[in-house]
């Protein structure tokens, strides 16, 4: 892996450039704005570089996207906050923890309401265990499906991710979810789940991957919208 700077049209970006076993160039901006180029190995730099330039307008405008994201979703008393695709005004009181929803308004109770570090850790610990509770509720269905295949269901973990929105161990049989999801419609969480439930049946992104999951959920990609800005 490599750290690379390309400037272009007066602006220059940076990013990481990591060589790898493949047949084509991958592009991905992070929730963190970094710029991860993947090339396959033999690839030589300047073809990567017209691939970037021919890229540069889309880089841009999603860089600016995730940066507006990164601020929808920070968690400061008296910001607005989004919570299962809707916008509340996000408060604080003192007092065990708990998230209450009044109208517009989102109440966090925590032990130090004048501390946005403390609102927001306690925060993210209770939408930990909303994000369970509804997969608890919708995992039925698929837990079905996987047992169609004569696989164990899997298990969850709930993490605060950085760059994607969930993950699955296939060996193990574990599923982990990002706890941000939080901030988006219940449809767009079960995509991701399902998502994630497919890869206990097929592994990787082939064809055959996506025959599965658009055969038991045509609507993926209208549920997956969101999530792109």
């Amino acid at each position: 892996m490599s750290f690379e700077r390309l400037e272009h049209n007066g602006t220059t970006i940076e990013y990481f450039l990591i060589r790898k076993a493949i047949r084509h160039i991958n592009l991905h901006i992070d929730r963190d704005q970094i710029i991860w180029v993947s090339a396959p190995l033999p690839m030589p730099k300047q073809i990567i570089e017209d691939f970037l330039v021919k890229k540069w307008k889309w880089i841009l405008n999603n860089k600016k996207r995730v940066q507006e994201r990164q601020k929808t979703h920070e968690i400061s008393v008296g910001r607005q906050f989004f919570y299962l695709g809707k916008a509340y005004a996000l408060e604080a009181a003192i007092g065990r923890p708990a998230l209450i929803k009044k109208e517009d308004r989102l109440l966090v109770y925590c032990k130090r309401p004048d501390d946005d570090d403390n609102v927001a850790s306690t925060l993210l610990n209770l939408l930990a265990r909303e994000l369970l509770s509804l997969v608890r509720l919708l995992r039925p269905k698929y837990d079905a499906i996987v047992n169609d295949y004569h696989l164990p269901p899997p298990t969850f973990k709930i993490r605060n991710l950085k760059a994607r929105w969930g993950s699955c161990q296939v060996k193990k049989h574990i599923i982990t979810l990002n706890v941000q999801l939080m901030h988006f419609p219940l449809e767009t969480i079960e995509s991701v789940l399902w998502h994630e439930y497919v890869h206990l049946m097929v592994p990787n992104h082939s064809q055959r991957f996506y025959q599965l999951l658009l055969y038991h959920m045509p609507d993926y990609q209208k549920r997956q919208l969101v999530l792109k800005g």
